[in-house]
C-alpha cells in the first residue's frame, strides 16, 4: 500500500507544479517540460497499477484429492510413517506453490518502486525545467 500512496503522492505533486505554473488559464510549462509531465504521471499510474497487482489473488491447490484418494486406497495397509512421509509431501509441494506466488508479488513490487524513482527522476527534470524558464 505503501507504493501506492507515494504514487499518489507524487501525482499530486505534478498536479501541484502544473497549477504553480499556471496563469490565466494558461499552462506556462515549456513544451519539453509538459512531454515530461505527462511522461511522469504514465510512469506513475503504471507503478501504482504494478503495486496494485501484488493484491491480486494467486490460485492454490492444497491437494489433488482425486490424486490422494487413489493413493488411499493402494497405500490404505501402509505404516503410520508412510501417512507421515506422505503428508510432509504434500505440505512441501503446497510451501513452493506459496513461494513462487510471492515471488511474482515481490517481482511486481520491485518493478512498481523502480517505476516510482523513473517518475520521480522524470518529474525532477520537468520541475528545473519549469524553474528554468
Amino acid at each position: 500500500m505503501a507504493s501506492i500512496t507515494a504514487s499518489g503522492a507524487l501525482v499530486t505533486l505534478i498536479l501541484a507544479l502544473a497549477a504553480a505554473t499556471t496563469a490565466d488559464n494558461k499552462p506556462n510549462l515549456p513544451g519539453s517540460a509538459e512531454g515530461l509531465v505527462t511522461t511522469a504521471v504514465a510512469v506513475l499510474v503504471v507503478s501504482a497499477i504494478a503495486a496494485l497487482a501484488t493484491f491480486a489473488p494467486r490460485a492454490f491447490y492444497p491437494y489433488d484429492v482425486s490424486r490422494l484418494a487413489d493413493e488411499l486406497v493402494a497405500t490404505w495397509s501402509g505404516s503410520e510413517n508412510d501417512a507421515r512421509l506422505k503428508e510432509v509431501s504434500e505440505r512441501l509441494e503446497q510451501l513452493k506453490q506459496l513461494q513462487d506466488g510471492n515471488n511474482s508479488k515481490g517481482a511486481l513490487l520491485l518493478v512498481a518502486v523502480i517505476l516510482q524513482f523513473v517518475g520521480l527522476g522524470v518529474l525532477a527534470a520537468a520541475a528545473m525545467m519549469a524553474i528554468q524558464a
